[in-house]
Protein backbone atom coordinates (compact mmCIF):
# COMPACT_ATOMS: atom_id res chain seq x y z
CA UNK A 1 0.00 0.00 0.00
CA UNK A 2 1.68 3.15 -1.01
CA UNK A 3 1.13 6.27 1.59
CA UNK A 4 1.50 10.42 1.11
CA UNK A 5 2.68 11.78 4.06
CA UNK A 6 1.58 15.36 5.14
CA UNK A 7 3.02 17.62 7.00
CA UNK A 8 1.85 21.00 8.72
CA UNK A 9 3.93 23.43 10.03
CA UNK A 10 4.17 27.06 11.23
CA UNK A 11 6.65 29.03 9.39
CA UNK A 12 7.67 33.05 10.25
CA UNK A 13 8.44 34.93 7.09
CA UNK A 14 9.52 38.29 8.51
CA UNK A 15 7.05 39.83 10.67
CA UNK A 16 4.06 37.24 9.77
CA UNK A 17 3.22 33.86 10.57
CA UNK A 18 1.96 31.53 7.91
CA UNK A 19 0.71 28.33 7.59
CA UNK A 20 2.65 25.77 5.64
CA UNK A 21 1.64 22.14 4.06
CA UNK A 22 4.26 19.90 2.56
CA UNK A 23 3.32 16.60 1.03
CA UNK A 24 6.08 13.67 0.83
CA UNK A 25 5.74 10.57 -1.34
CA UNK A 26 6.59 6.84 0.05
CA UNK A 27 10.03 7.27 -0.74
CA UNK A 28 10.19 10.05 1.09
CA UNK A 29 10.28 12.44 -1.65
CA UNK A 30 8.40 16.24 -1.40
CA UNK A 31 5.95 16.10 -3.86
CA UNK A 32 4.09 19.25 -3.33
CA UNK A 33 3.87 22.28 -0.96
CA UNK A 34 1.13 24.78 0.03
CA UNK A 35 1.31 28.23 2.34
CA UNK A 36 -1.65 29.59 3.04
CA UNK A 37 -0.94 33.24 2.80
CA UNK A 38 -2.32 34.34 6.75
CA UNK A 39 -3.62 32.41 9.53
CA UNK A 40 -7.46 32.83 10.20
CA UNK A 41 -8.56 35.05 13.07
CA UNK A 42 -8.89 31.87 15.73
CA UNK A 43 -5.62 30.53 14.72
CA UNK A 44 -3.93 34.75 15.06
CA UNK A 45 -6.53 34.17 18.71
CA UNK A 46 -4.24 31.02 19.54
CA UNK A 47 -0.68 32.62 18.02
CA UNK A 48 -1.28 36.31 17.49
CA UNK A 49 0.14 38.91 15.47
CA UNK A 50 3.48 39.08 17.26
CA UNK A 51 4.89 35.78 18.49
CA UNK A 52 8.21 34.66 18.71
CA UNK A 53 8.80 31.59 16.66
Amino acid sequence: MKRTFVYHAVKKDGGSLYLAQLWFNPNGDLIGKHRKMRASVAERLIWGMEVEV
